[in-house]
């Protein structure tokens, strides 16, 4: 019990800045070091403790976003399938492709199209690499408390994020805080599976998701409700 307990912590600690994972309950991600945020990339800056924010995770091809209310401690992860069909903004002049297409536009082309999908803006992102992950942290699992800094020196090498150092430092003071209690819920959107020509292969017939307007609006309230401080309930949920 008490290893699970640590688990839980570990990822707890990661959680806010983002996640969802399979067989554990909560993904991963939220390290960087100098070497990744300095110099290489553009930091967002942004009070990430005061305000509420939207984070692109990617995990191969498995795409979500995290909206987290630091004020509330409300976190919402959505995840969207890969072969939704939908256009990328300043890309594929309002013709639709899968949108694991958009990552071949790079990355902000993937955080400009899950924005438009559903009406915000995405600041920050975080790639990584869930089972190398899940195995350096089940490693780790007994210096968790003893040696936090191991942990952060490990797993570095398979973060990649715009999130800087600082804001992580902080997102990760306030979720260990004494008082913080955090809600975590998770949605996705859904779709029907369909057949169509694509931007990026207009002469071929692919595979697609077509989504459903009222599941993608359903999501689309559920993010601006996290945004704007409401503390959602189980039942709040699309079923």
């Amino acid at each position: 019990h008490r290893r699970m307990h640590i688990f839980g912590k570990v990822v707890g600690v990661l959680v806010s800045i983002a996640l969802l994972a399979g067989i554990y309950g909560l993904i991963l991600t939220n390290i960087a070091v100098d070497s990744v945020v300095s110099g290489k990339k553009q930091d967002v800056i942004m009070p990430v403790t005061e305000e509420p924010f939207h984070v692109y995770i990617q995990d191969n091809d498995t795409y979500r976003i995290a909206t987290i209310n630091p004020r509330t401690h409300q976190v919402l992860i959505t995840t969207t399938p890969a072969e939704y069909y939908i256009s990328f903004p300043g890309i594929s002049e309002g013709k639709r492709d899968i949108l694991k297409k958009a990552k071949d536009y790079g990355t902000e082309t993937v955080m400009k199209t899950l924005g438009a999908l559903y009406e915000i803006e995405i600041p920050f992102y975080v790639k990584t690499n869930q089972e190398q992950l899940r195995e350096i942290i089940e490693n780790l699992i007994p210096d968790m408390v003893t040696r936090p800094d191991k942990l952060l020196g490990s797993i570095d090498k398979n973060i990649d994020t715009n999130l800087s150092k600082r804001q992580i430092q902080q997102l990760m003071k306030l979720y260990l805080g004494e008082n913080a209690k955090w809600n975590v819920n998770y949605v996705q959107a859904k779709g029907t599976n369909s057949s169509n020509h694509t931007f990026s292969q207009p002469d071929k017939v692919s595979f697609v998701i077509e989504p459903d307007k009222h599941s993608v609006s359903a999501v689309t309230d559920l993010i601006k409700r996290v945004g704007n401080g409401e503390v959602l309930k189980k039942s709040d949920l699309p079923k």
